[in-house]
């Protein structure tokens, strides 16, 4: 299920994905990775969808604190929702797990700057 989900996924037939990891998700409801990409699919589908692309990555995380590319899929989830602190935990998490993520420093520094750029306007 989970693999016919990736395939829907890559052809952004997104419904049909979404109801594969569904699925998967029925038949293994600790399966980590459907979790997480149904949340990176919910993610994909736009705005009207992105709580449940956080419920997702929530529950992936849930089962596995660890999860890199959950992590990382939640804090630009953040990102774009404008929750800065909350994108710098888990790109922090991210540095814990790997310290050769540069991507995830990276992101992590340029959330540290906006909150500066915002705080620096308000004064």
């Amino acid at each position: 299920m989970n693999n016919y989900g990736l395939e829907f996924n890559k052809s952004n037939n997104y419904s049909d994905a979404i109801h594969y990891f569904s699925k998967a998700i029925n038949i293994n409801p600790i399966y980590v990775n459907a979790y997480s990409k149904r949340g990176n699919v919910f993610d994909k589908m736009g705005e009207t969808f992105l709580k449940n692309a956080l419920v997702d990555f929530n529950m992936a995380l849930l089962l596995d604190p660890n999860h890199e590319n959950t992590l990382f899929n939640r804090a630009m989830l953040f990102m774009k929702n404008a929750e800065f602190q909350k994108a710098i935990i888990d790109f922090s998490r991210l540095v814990e797990i790997n310290p050769n993520d540069f991507e995830a420093f990276s992101k992590r520094e340029t959330c540290y700057a906006i909150i500066n750029k915002i705080q620096a306007s308000i004064k």
